[in-house]
């Protein structure tokens, strides 16, 4: 009785020091699969401190059972963009995806002169996306190009500061023709 208490006490603080997971094994009646009232409102509480601007914004919440995660759909403070915070059941935030579509406009000026740089400058941009996450080193962008006679390519860029200006250098990471599902557990070392 007591090996099995210990391993209930220890399983109850596993659960509460987890994140958002895409381990599909996990069962999935452990997570919500709605978002209650109570819920929105502390989650809305987290929201409005990341994000202050979303007090004056419509913003839609989905409990994402497949990730657990609760995540949060609302127009940028740009107004154009598309943004989804993702937050643990703690209401802690893990990750933000602000999809720019092709407005190149919305994306800082240096990624887009990091893109002319590339091979693929005279492809068509479908789709530009940022992913931050709360430790700046796992941020990245992710640009979507095409062109007539070959496969969708995704261009991946990390984040870096210059030492010396203190400004944000994009640099080209790594470029794939598979389309990732990007979620708060996703690392961007695992791109081939």
């Amino acid at each position: 009785m007591k090996t099995k208490l210990t391993l209930l006490a220890l399983a109850l603080m596993g659960l509460a020091f987890t994140s958002c997971s895409d381990d599909n094994t996990d069962d999935p009646g452990l997570f919500p699969p709605n978002v209650t009232e109570s819920m929105k409102e502390k989650l809305n509480e987290s929201l409005h401190a990341d994000f202050p601007f979303t007090k004056t914004k419509t913003v839609e919440w989905k409990s994402d059972t497949q990730n657990k995660c609760f995540k949060a759909e609302f127009k940028g403070e740009d107004g154009f963009s598309d943004v989804e915070a993702w937050y643990t059941h703690t209401y802690n935030l893990v990750m933000t995806e602000f999809d720019y579509g092709k407005n190149v406009f919305l994306a800082p000026a240096g990624l887009n002169d990091a893109f002319n740089k590339t091979d693929y400058a005279t492809w068509t941009i479908d789709d530009i996306s940022y992913y931050r996450f709360p430790t700046e080193p796992r941020s990245f962008y992710e640009i979507e190009v095409e062109k007539a006679g070959n496969p969708d390519t995704y261009l991946y860029f990390r984040i870096d500061t210059n030492p010396q200006t203190k400004e944000k250098v994009y640099q080209l990471y790594k470029t794939s023709t598979q389309d990732y599902t990007i979620t708060p557990s996703f690392d961007i070392s695992a791109i081939r």
